[in-house]
């Protein structure tokens, strides 16, 4: 197994092959997208997201009050289907602009 890092999730722990697979594929992610709910679950990742340093994208129908700052800070996307998708398309014109 490996080890976590200062700061992790200990409760995430993959084998060495599997964590150099999923470090492969984290570090061609450009954002993440997520739900609230999996956003409340981690408790908002303390501000760092699931991906520190990946803008994250939130998909919900009500913001939360209080949203931790975070670095890139996170983005909260509502209104349902057509928004969803709206914001998939936002989302991707976003990391074009900000990989030129």
């Amino acid at each position: 197994m490996v080890t976590p890092q200062a700061g992790s999730n200990p409760s995430f722990r993959l084998s060495r092959p599997s964590a150099e697979f999923f470090d492969e594929f984290a570090g061609r992610c450009g954002a993440v997208i997520t739900g609230r709910h999996t956003y409340d679950l981690a408790n908002a990742w303390n501000g760092q997201g699931p991906l520190p340093g990946a803008p994250l994208f939130v998909l919900t129908h009500r913001v939360p009050d209080i949203v931790p700052n975070g670095e890139p800070p996170y983005t909260f996307v509502s209104g349902g289907y057509p928004q969803t998708s709206s914001a998939v398309s936002t989302i991707r014109r976003s990391l074009a602009t900000s990989s030129s």
